[in-house]
């Protein structure tokens, strides 16, 4: 399943918000369907002239370019405007364009210079007429988590909430900010609610609520409590009465907590180590919220090690003991086996998913560690940085295999293109393979050729091929500290390169790492910490053998924690849990999908980096 680019998706947020932009000279034909020779002709109208009328021709034209994927040529239409020949009624709309078009060409300096660090801009904002102050603010607030800003982000929205005077703007805008603060990390919350005014009342009352909304998710009874204290002193707040995120049905999610689950996990066979790693995260969740006071369900436990044609039977059984809600099973043949029984008599939560199996049925939710959202991000990620041509380097086995066809799927766009793939069957042959997919046998080739015609020993040294932004390498730890020095070696070692998790062991280790150095991943935030709690307490158990299965038992975790929030997930889409396994949000089909912190080796300690935010479209204020 192909997710949405989120810069692809933004920009075109931004060009149907100023395509709502007053309209000024724009003439009466301006919502023609974009095509290449109605932007020719409009560009032949304009000239060279700087007249507001030739102005607003080529930020149409560049519109259009645009939309037909065009950025260069949109860029080269908006650069035959000088700056100063702008009319403030233009100026907005003009902004706007020449942002996106920055935007698709990866150069998001270039893109918060003309948006945010613009003065003309900033000085005639006050000027423009309210409506184009809300677009304008609203394009801001996205670049800027699109920028890896998101407290600036989250300003802005409340800035322009403030200004709207329609209800739904107010709440769409306000949304905006809390999506911004979801994605602003605990500790630069809690350190910016520290240092911020007390007579910035406003932003002082989203950051205390942004902490609540992101502490103690795996207690109900004490967010419940801590939003009830947050709504007493803070009654005039423009959240109090209607909090975002799904904060309002707190109360609810409490009263239906279920007396029962059960989890149906593999404990003997092929899937027996994984299945004890899931339920080794859950119990540590479970015993968690008891120690801290809170309600907790009676867990019974069924072994799905058995033939597929007992497993609804037990299905079924664990229903009759009682069951109010289900967690498994981990095998993924057995998650269509669930799909075929059609409604599930409770809520069931998956611990894989099947992509290819039609529509899962009501009350059926799938939570996976699979690479699908992984690579997914990583794509994302790597075109915001402006990369658009690639190479690939991948290892033979049957999981590096699934996620170079999942990356593979994820790079399909125009402008976007694989230029090699790297693949070896034993590590001898890796340097092969490098050599061929970078070029450096074609330029031997070429400086034999040279030397056979002149019949001289020329002075040489291989060229690899130019034409590539970045590489993306799928093999583990071992393989990929052999990858990077190759790389280096063979003239690719200021190519950016980017990699799956499986790069890393989850265990920081400097002196084993520092080959690689450079790459930058993305993984679950506390394996990516190297005195993160979790892995204090998991400490004995990582000791005793256990360390190949750290990310399920994050998964385990999870699953207990996130089982009461379903249903806040499932009903408003902005909803966050901030879990072990990532930033977890509910799509359409009723599977988690998760969001992971990245992170880039320096001195061989995984060193984090900025998010980039994932910010949904707005629609334009009225």
């Amino acid at each position: 399943m192909k997710s949405p680019n989120r810069i692809l998706l933004m920009i075109a947020t931004l060009l149907a918000l100023a395509a709502c932009s007053s309209p000024g000279t724009v003439p009466p034909d301006s919502h023609t369907t974009a095509s290449l020779p109605e932007a020719r002709r409009l560009l032949s109208d304009a000239g060279a002239h700087n007249t507001p009328e030739a102005i607003a021709l080529r930020t149409l034209a560049a519109k259009q370019l645009l939309e037909l994927n065009k950025p260069r040529q949109a860029l080269e239409a908006l650069q035959l405007t000088h700056p100063h020949a702008i009319p403030e009624h233009l100026l907005a709309d003009y902004s706007s364009t020449l942002a996106a078009t920055y935007m698709t060409l990866g150069d998001t300096e270039a893109a918060r210079q003309t948006l945010i660090n613009n003065d003309a801009l900033n000085d005639s904002f006050l000027m423009l007429p309210r409506n184009e102050q809300l677009r304008l603010g609203q394009l801001r607030g996205q670049l800027l988590g699109q920028l890896g800003e998101p407290l600036a982000s989250a300003r802005e929205f409340i800035f322009i909430a403030a200004l709207a005077g329609n209800a739904d703007d107010k709440r769409r805008f306000n949304d905006g900010a809390w999506q911004a603060l979801m994605n602003t990390p605990l500790p630069e919350l809690i350190q910016t609610a520290d240092n911020t005014s007390t007579t910035d009342r406003d932003f002082q009352g989203w950051l205390a609520l942004a902490i609540i909304g992101k502490q103690n998710q795996g207690d109900l009874d004490a967010q419940i409590a801590a939003l009830m204290r947050w709504q007493q002193a803070n009654p005039e707040h423009p959240a109090a009465k209607n909090p975002p995120g799904g904060l309002a049905m707190l109360q609810t999610l409490s009263d239906n907590r279920p007396k029962q689950i059960a989890i149906l996990l593999p404990f003997a066979g092929r899937y027996a180590a994984p299945g004890q790693a899931v339920r080794d995260g859950l119990m540590a969740a479970w015993y968690q919220a008891r120690h801290a006071g809170s309600q907790v369900p009676e867990l019974r436990f069924y072994d799905t090690s058995t033939d597929q044609t007992d497993f609804e039977t037990l299905y079924l059984q664990a229903i009759a003991d009682g069951a109010q809600f289900v967690i498994g099973p981990l095998d993924k043949d057995k998650v269509r086996l669930l799909f075929d029984m059609g409604s599930l008599p409770v809520p069931t939560l998956a611990l894989n998913e099947v992509l290819d199996y039609g529509q899962p049925p009501p009350g059926l939710y799938q939570f996976s560690l699979g690479a699908e959202q992984e690579v997914a991000q990583l794509a994302e990620r790597m075109v915001a940085s402006g990369h658009r041509h690639i190479l690939i380097a991948h290892s033979p086995e049957p999981w590096a295999l699934r996620s170079t066809d999942a990356f593979r799927e994820q790079w399909q766009h125009e402008d976007q293109q694989v230029l090699g793939i790297a693949s070896w069957e034993r590590s001898r042959d890796i340097p092969g393979a490098l050599k061929e997919t970078l070029g450096i046998n074609r330029s031997n080739d070429r400086h034999n050729s040279v030397q056979s015609v002149l019949g001289l020993n020329v002075r040489f040294e291989p060229r690899r091929r130019q034409d590539v932004d970045a590489i993306m390498l799928v093999a583990s730890p071992d393989t990929g500290r052999l990858l990077m020095p190759m790389l280096q070696f063979l003239y690719a070692g200021d190519i950016p390169a980017y990699a799956t998790s499986h790069i890393f062991t989850g265990t920081p280790n400097p002196d084993t790492d520092r080959d690689l150095n450079r790459v930058r991943f993305c993984d679950m935030g506390w394996l990516l910490q190297a005195n993160h709690p979790l892995r204090t307490s998991l400490q004995p158990w990582i000791n005793s053998g256990q360390s190949p299965y750290l990310r399920l038992y994050a998964l385990g975790a999870d699953a207990f924690l996130i089982h009461p929030r379903l249903p806040q997930l499932q009903q408003y889409s902005g909803s966050i849990f901030f879990g072990y396994t990532g930033q977890l949000r509910l799509n359409s089909t009723r599977q988690l999908t998760r969001e992971l912190d990245c992170a880039i080796f320096q001195n061989g300690k995984p060193r984090p980096l900025p998010t980039i935010m994932a910010q949904q479209p707005l629609t334009p204020a009225h």
